[in-house]
């Protein structure tokens, strides 16, 4: 979980065994944040993209779950998460993760 002075950003590992990417903020004050979520696959079969944007306005101190997406990843696949985050309070944050797996959270 990258830590900010401010923020903290995870995937949801028990979302993990359902092949769901969830992202979550925690952050130390009431915050409105628009977020940009991609995922990248690739593996013998091809190569996959998906993109979700969106606001989500976090409560000081409580998790908010940004999106989910499903995705369908062979365990030969490279499967890579980037998540910008951008508020009026701060500079554009960028957060990249390994698709959670089963057998590595």
């Amino acid at each position: 979980m990258p830590i900010d002075a401010n923020i903290q950003v995870w995937l949801d590992q028990a979302a993990a065994l359902d092949m769901v990417i969830a992202p979550y903020v925690r952050t130390t004050q009431a915050t409105t944040f628009e977020y940009h979520l991609r995922v990248l696959r690739e593996g013998r079969n091809g190569r996959s993209e998906t993109q979700q944007q969106g606001t989500v306005r976090t409560s000081a101190g409580t998790a908010t779950p940004l999106t989910r997406v499903s995705i369908n990843a062979g365990a030969n696949d490279t499967c890579d998460v980037e998540l910008r985050l951008h508020s009026d309070q701060a500079a554009e944050r960028v957060y990249r993760f390994d698709c959670p797996r089963e057998g590595n959270s």
